[in-house]
């Protein structure tokens, strides 16, 4: 038995038949290419979508969004932004296009950081808020489900 020859590190023969190892490598290599191919297809569509829903809502002169656009915002007033959302966001990410039209017109209507700052509170209880009701219909269609399942 020579144990050489079986020896493989992640799927891949170091002393086998060199073809074989060729060949993982161009699968490898393919379906890394496949995988690359799918993400920049799924950025461009979020893109895409995220270009219609900005272009429903202007962009008000003065506004953090114009502001930042015309490199009037210091990138420490960006960072306090940033660090603020980090700080006061919501447990779970936006699904809801609706609220994420909300989150797109906080940036293009808001007219100073603490504006800014008030709406987004608003906005991440708004969002708190959808959440619970899709918990609690999510509670009560279970247990609808599980007393229709029980036999009577």
């Amino acid at each position: 038995m020579n144990i050489n020859n079986s020896l493989n590190i992640f799927g891949i023969s170091i002393v086998g038949n060199k073809t074989s190892s060729n060949e993982n490598l161009l699968q490898n290599s393919q379906q890394n290419n496949h995988n690359v191919a799918n993400l920049d297809k799924l950025l461009k569509s979020y893109k895409d979508y995220y270009d219609e829903l900005t272009k429903a809502i202007p962009i008000l002169e003065g506004s953090i969004q114009d502001k930042i656009l015309k490199g009037e915002m210091s990138q420490e007033e960006i960072w306090a932004i940033d660090d603020f959302k980090e700080k006061n966001k919501a447990s779970m990410h936006w699904l809801d296009e609706d609220l994420q039209r909300e989150y797109i017109g906080i940036y293009h209507t808001s007219m100073d950081i603490e504006e800014f700052k008030q709406r987004w509170l608003e906005l991440q209880s708004k969002h708190d808020s959808k959440l619970s009701e899709i918990a609690e219909q999510s509670r009560k269609d279970i247990e609808k489900e599980m007393q229709l399942s029980q036999p009577q």
